[in-house]
């Protein structure tokens, strides 16, 4: 008898480890079904991840709706104060699009007009950020350090792009409308100017064309300075200057073609008060965008946002209106990155070179910038 209840004691522990492995494995299969459900591209917290960030989108997309619509009923400039205590001026036509993130003046202020085209202060002068440190923006030419410390810009490559100079060289390239203008409405309150100055948040797009640009793509289409439009490529820069400064009829402003103290201005804004030091040499990686129109892909994504301005460290090469005295390249200058080589220091935010009154291609295009009258 004894035999036969040992007998039947490892038959039941046998049955019963069985059943165990059994329940393991179902439980398994269960949890790998659960996973499934709640992860991968069709998983219940992918679907409701999406279903946020689509909530989110259209939720900006209406608040821009509503700034724009504010922005047509804005016939004269007003004074904009940040939780911060920093200071703008809007333009008439324009209106703070009103959005979280894009508020502060010392994380870029974002302004839109009445056709969605959104711009970026840059302040000049002293900005305070959110834990109450005082940053120092001062209006110049520079030159950057491998480092990314800036340091001003002696004038030996690339001359001051003034009137006068232009006028006594006459190369042919487009310079600044007025450059002392500029520099004097962009200078810091306390010096008698408005304390900084506006420029694209974007690349200048194309809003009529269904295809990405190229060199038969005419230059007649409307200019606009937003998301989710083709850069506009395939443009000298003589044709960038007359788009940018035919954009706006404005008797509160003036719209120009980038120039040197404006783009330089704008890299020592953004390491200064985004802390990317090195944002002047190298392509900053720190969010995703998906971009139309580039050189490569019609989807490529590219990661350079800094204090809500896109693309100065990548994506494309900048037409602006200083001179090159470069005999063997040519008077015009351009600034900035460069779809596939953005890792490449020569072709960074910081950089710039001369070319030829020729040079056109899809790697070229351009930003405009607004200073108040």
């Amino acid at each position: 008898m004894k035999l036969k209840h040992k007998k039947g004691s490892k038959l039941q522990n046998g049955i019963t480890l069985i059943a165990l492995v059994i329940t393991i494995i179902v439980l398994l299969i269960l949890a790998g079904v659960s996973i499934a459900t709640l992860t991968g591209d069709n998983g219940i917290l992918t679907k409701a991840q999406t279903a946020k960030t689509e909530t989110e989108r259209a939720s900006e997309e209406e608040q821009l709706k509503l700034a724009a619509m504010n922005a047509a009923m804005n016939t004269e400039r007003k004074k904009y104060t940040d939780k911060n205590g920093n200071t703008a001026i809007i333009p008439a036509g324009f209106a703070p699009t009103g959005i979280e993130g894009e508020d502060l003046i010392n994380e870029g202020l974002v302004v839109v007009d009445s056709d969605g085209n959104e711009f970026v202060w840059i302040p000049v002068g002293k900005v305070k950020d959110n834990n109450g440190n005082v940053h120092e923006i001062q209006l110049g030419r520079y030159s950057f350090q491998e480092d990314g410390t800036p340091y001003e810009y002696d004038g030996t490559l690339i001359e001051e792009n003034s009137r006068d100079k232009d006028n006594l060289l006459n190369l042919g390239n487009t310079i600044a409308i007025d450059i002392e203008a500029f520099k004097k409405s962009a200078s810091p309150v306390e010096e008698g100017g408005n304390g900084g100055y506006y420029i694209g948040r974007y690349e200048a797009k194309d809003g009529n064309t269904a295809n990405e640009r190229d060199d038969n793509t005419s230059d007649e289409n409307k200019l606009v300075i937003k998301s989710n439009n083709y850069v506009y490529n395939w443009i000298r820069q003589p044709e960038a200057a007359l788009l940018a400064r035919n954009m706006y009829n404005s008797n509160d402003f003036i719209s120009d073609l980038m120039n040197g103290y404006a783009w330089d201005t704008a890299i020592v804004f953004i390491q200064e008060c985004s802390g990317d030091i090195n944002y002047s040499k190298q392509v900053s990686l720190n969010s995703e965008r998906e971009y139309k129109g580039t050189i490569n892909s019609k989807d490529i994504k590219q990661q350079d946002k800094k204090c809500n301005i896109w693309d100065m460290a990548s994506n494309m090469i900048e037409w602006i209106t200083e001179t090159s005295t470069s005999t063997s390249w040519g008077p015009c200058v351009c600034a900035g990155g460069q779809v596939g080589r953005g890792d490449n220091k020569n072709y960074a935010a910081g950089t710039k070179q001369g070319l030829g009154l020729e040079v056109g291609y899809s790697l070229y295009s351009f930003r405009p910038v607004l200073y108040l009258k």
